[in-house]
């Protein structure tokens, strides 16, 4: 917006990025950005971890006491080409 052009999803992971790192060990958090990318014609998921690493996933994305479980689920129940 600051100069006039339509951000991206991979925008918003940068700034939230930014905004982790940049608070001084206020906040701990880790996000999950994910949008459609009208650059990339195609859905984007970010994982922001909390030292302000941002990685692209590539078919799902999650955090928590249980992401390694629902993970597991999921890898198991859809297949790796689904477009």
């Amino acid at each position: 917006l600051l100069y006039n052009i339509r951000g991206t999803v991979t925008h918003v992971a940068s700034l939230l990025r930014n905004m982790l790192v940049q608070n001084d060990g206020r906040l701990s958090a880790s996000l999950i950005c994910a949008g459609y990318d009208h650059e990339r014609r195609d859905g984007v998921i970010y994982s922001v971890t909390g030292g302000g690493t941002a990685f692209e996933e590539g078919m799902w994305a999650a955090g928590g006491s249980g992401s390694s479980y629902i993970l597991g689920y999921l890898d198991s129940r859809y297949p790796k080409d689904r477009n």
